[in-house]
């Protein structure tokens, strides 16, 4: 899955690896918004149960209303999910984030700004089942945003390789241009790409 091109991305930047969130993240998120929908219809249900003058009405609007619910979720979860980009630059870590159905925002860091990374678990059972983490790009004055990047597979391994570029940024810069992409495969699995 790799992406060579962005928007707004500049002349000779060479893109080191590109990425989304896990897809079981996606599928969570779909099982939320299904279970959500069902509340929503039955509770409807029990107000129907309870006001027998109006039950065939309320009964209409709780399946109309948990069928939008759950069409729009998933749809908007989808949205979310394949809008969501990261890229991994020679000069800078990019973020392309959705902020409606027809807006991205924007979060770039350059690596003379950043200082270091670090991983967490933004939650901690989910990301434990599917084998993914967080990663948190710390900018170097208060005033900048840190950059997060949620739910990635190999992500201490990504933060590892962030912080080679960070060091090579700052000692030997000339370096970067011959970067290898980071490959997302166990450590036996790189070498072969």
């Amino acid at each position: 899955m790799t992406t060579n091109t962005f928007s707004g991305q500049q002349t000779d930047e060479k893109v080191l690896y590109f990425t989304r969130p896990h897809n079981g993240v996606k599928y969570f998120a779909f099982l939320k918004v299904i279970v959500l929908g069902f509340f929503v219809f039955l509770a409807f249900q029990i107000v129907s149960i309870n006001l027998p003058i109006l039950s065939s009405l309320m009964s209409l609007i709780g399946t109309v209303l948990s069928i939008i619910v759950i069409v729009f979720g998933l749809w908007w979860t989808n949205s979310v999910h394949e809008g969501t980009e990261i890229y991994v630059t020679d000069r800078r870590i990019v973020k392309f984030s959705p902020f409606s159905p027809w807006q991205k925002t924007l979060r770039t860091l350059f690596w003379d700004e950043a200082v270091k990374s670090k991983t967490y678990y933004k939650n901690p059972i989910l990301e434990h089942l599917l084998g993914v983490g967080s990663l948190e790009i710390h900018a170097r004055s208060q005033d900048k945003d840190n950059v997060d990047l949620n739910y990635l597979p190999y992500h201490q391994d990504l933060a590892n390789y962030i912080d080679k570029i960070l060091y090579t940024f700052k000692n030997k810069p000339e370096d970067l241009k011959n970067f290898k992409e980071f490959v997302a495969k166990p450590k036996g699995e790189r070498d072969n790409f």
